[in-house]
């Protein structure tokens, strides 16, 4: 069936319209209904075309020619060996629009092209396949822009302006090089999802026209990950490069959906870089050079092995793996390129503490829980700037980097003559199997540039839970990671029952400090007991357990001892029991009337 309306220029597609052998449209098309493009032969579109959210297109003619431009809210299939042929200037795809088919959309225009990709999250609007093919270049504008099988440099770049280019996991590119690549000319990325295990994925990217500065990942993880790639110079990068004197002016930014290590080749444009000239160092020297990543602001690693990369310039940054963080805010996802020692590298001292809290530990599987974190209750603010901590670190995050974070703690250097002075503190992530990690949820913890190397005691602090501090100093140097495992021993903490043995050989901290003083008491004043059962009666929003009011849920709160995002003042599990278990089996309670009434640890 067909009918068209042809009215002021404009055809109307209302039902279904077929067009085959060789067809030429001299109007703007409207389509509302279905468009079938048989193989016969090529067809033309010389105006404007419109695809509306009940529009369906479906080519298979060998091209279609699109001379206007494009606003596509509807449906569009490009059979396999199918091209349509954008000549136009604009094509705007709306978060309706779909695609289906292995066809090719290629942007063939001798001026500049925008698109308009409409794209948001999901699988859809997604390019079956693009093709770059413009000297003008092609512009993405407004939105991100997807693809879902092939993005084909022959001539010209995609400049991707403050929008992400996203290629699905079964996407491929092909034809980049120099001159033929996306220019990552602003906040926009190119995107890559789905890099198996033990795969590799090339990223040509370059930070402006003809600076061609690909990136390739290897990803050695476990896992399959999604990788996000921008490159910028040093004045329009957000990280520090301090003073790298024999620079290549560059700096990659590179991470991933989920942190993990990966291999890391950067290369830099051979025709303006080689050996030199265009860099920020006029005695660059690849033979010297190295890729270095940044670990905290300002500071980067020298761990890298040197390659030489010859011209064009591809150096392996390393042939143990870097981690890749997980948050585009992550100062560890930065990268880049000298042959000199930057001036503010090796010059911070790293700790990795393992601990467990008692509160959420689970005998049976050997880790904590998580469910502060999998329930969207744990702040993305470190939580310790109230009294009586008040700790004033802005550490933030725009999204918890790891699902296996139970909680926030503190973990401090102390004065190896007088532990009760703090020379400095960081906030951490803790995760379910005790290791201590920075922001970026996977890396040792980081403390400020100025503190020196020197002997420290190591404390970690916790919210609800008695602090402990080593059971003797640590020699801490820069740049070398000190691990340290409280877990394996009560000896491994200073002072005589400083932990409490929470089964299976594991030792933990000990569950209960409602107030946060320092002490655990089940009686008198201060009680952290009465503070949960004063807590759970007040709460307008108590949930009724058998004849009582016994708690209340959904919250992220000092007084959930267990960290199940519950308060519970009696029924099962209840914060209220563990602190009366806990001070009537700890081995040296402090005696108050003619009871034992509470466990002080002060470290």
């Amino acid at each position: 069936m067909k009918k068209n309306l042809l009215k002021s220029g404009r055809l109307i597609l209302l039902i279904a319209t077929v067009l085959s052998h060789s067809a030429s449209v001299h109007a703007q098309v409207y389509n509302k209904g279905n468009l079938y493009l048989s193989s016969g032969s090529s067809v033309s579109f010389w105006g404007n075309f419109a695809n509306a959210p009940t529009g369906i297109v479906d080519n298979h003619a060998p091209v279609l020619y699109v001379n206007g431009d494009v606003a596509d809210s509807g449906s569009i299939a490009v059979a396999s060996g199918s091209v349509v042929s954008f000549l136009g200037t604009n094509w705007a795809n709306t978060g309706t629009a779909t695609f289906s088919g292995t066809g090719n959309i290629s942007f063939d225009g001798s001026s500049s092209q925008n698109i308009d990709g409409g794209y948001t999250s999901g699988a859809q609007p997604s390019f079956p396949g693009l093709t770059i093919n413009n000297a003008g270049n092609v512009n993405l504008i407004n939105t991100a822009t997807s693809v879902s099988n092939s993005l084909a440099f022959t001539s010209g770049s995609v400049l991707l302006g403050n929008n992400n280019l996203r290629l699905d996991a079964t996407a491929n590119i092909s034809g980049a090089g120099a001159g033929k690549f996306a220019v990552t000319n602003g906040a926009g990325y190119l995107v890559k999802n789905g890099v198996a295990n033990s795969g590799s994925f090339s990223f040509p990217v370059g930070q402006a026209l003809n600076d061609y500065t690909p990136a390739s990942i290897s990803n050695t993880s476990g896992a399959a990950r999604n990788y996000t790639v921008n490159v910028g110079n040093y004045s329009t990068s957000a990280a520090t490069e301090g003073n790298a004197t024999k620079g290549i002016d560059r700096t990659w930014q590179i991470f991933a959906d989920a942190s993990g290590s990966a291999n890391i080749t950067l290369s830099h444009n051979a025709a303006t870089n080689t050996n030199g000239p265009g860099t920020n160092g006029a005695s660059f020297n690849n033979s010297a050079a190295y890729v270095s990543q940044q670990v905290t602001s300002g500071d980067w690693s020298t761990s890298s092995t040197t390659s030489n990369g010859g011209s064009p310039v591809n150096i392996l940054n390393s042939s143990s793996a870097v981690t890749l963080p997980a948050l585009a805010t992550a100062a560890t996802g930065y990268f880049t390129k000298t042959s000199d020692q930057i001036n503010s590298v090796s010059t911070t001292l790293e700790v990795s503490p393992v601990a467990f809290l008692q509160g959420p530990y689970n005998v049976g599987t050997g880790l904590m829980t998580t469910t502060l974190n999998s329930s969207n209750l744990l702040p993305l603010t470190q939580p310790y700037s109230a009294a009586p901590f008040n700790y004033s670190g802005t550490e933030s995050v725009t999204a918890i980097p790891n699902a296996n974070v139970t909680d926030w703690v503190l973990v401090q250097l102390l004065d190896p003559v007088t532990p009760t002075t703090v020379i400095s503190t960081r906030a951490a992530f803790l995760l379910n199997n005790g290791n201590i990690v920075d922001l970026d949820g996977s890396t040792p913890v980081r403390f400020n540039k100025t503190i020196p190397a020197g002997n420290y005691h190591v404390s970690v602090v916790h919210r609800n839970h008695l602090a402990m501090r080593t059971a003797s100093v640590r020699a801490l140097a820069k740049e070398i990671n000190s691990p340290y495992n409280f877990s394996t021993a009560s000896t491994q903490a200073f002072n005589t029952n400083a932990m409490v043995n929470v089964g299976g050989g594991v030792w933990a901290m000990w569950a209960g400090d409602a107030n946060s003083d320092g002490s655990v008491y089940n009686s008198a004043s201060p009680s952290d007991k009465s503070l949960i059962v004063n807590g759970v009666a007040n709460h307008p929003g108590n949930i009724l357990h058998s004849a009582a009011f016994t708690g209340y849920s959904n919250v992220y709160n000092q007084l959930d001892i267990n960290l199940d995002g519950k308060v519970y003042s009696s029924s099962s599990p209840s914060d209220a029991t563990i602190i009366i278990n806990n001070v009537a089996n700890y081995p040296a309670n402090i005696l108050h009337s003619t009871s034992f009434i509470g466990v002080i640890k002060k470290i």
